[in-house]
């Protein structure tokens, strides 16, 4: 099944603790319960984007169905993590994600809002 027609199997996922503010989307872990829904996908770890923040208009294109695997060249393990790198860079700094979308490692690229 394609990633996005599988997030939509994930558990319902709280918004105020999947949010990524400094990229304006929510996600949730690729722990070992959702990686079972996921076994397509190419690295078995990184955050599943779920929707895009209503509230921030942050284009990082983004969209459900991505799977982040890093950032700046640094694995992403955890929400925690993800949130924890993105807080130490300086507004303006440029971003690279390593992202699966539809079965392919891929590189997004923008500066920091």
């Amino acid at each position: 099944l394609p990633p996005l027609v599988l997030v939509r199997r994930v558990p319902l996922v709280d918004p105020d603790k999947g949010l990524i503010a400094k990229l304006g989307v929510v996600g949730v872990e690729l722990n070992a319960k959702v990686a079972t829904m996921f076994s397509s996908l190419r690295i078995p770890s990184g955050v599943i984007v779920v929707a895009k923040s209503a509230e921030l208009n942050i284009d990082t294109a983004l969209v459900a169905g991505d799977v982040i695997h890093s950032l700046n060249g640094v694995p992403v393990k955890s929400l925690d993590g993800l949130r924890t790198s993105l807080a130490q860079l300086n507004p303006a700094s440029p971003i690279v994600l390593q992202i699966e979308r539809d079965g392919r490692l891929t590189y997004l690229s923008f500066e920091l809002e």
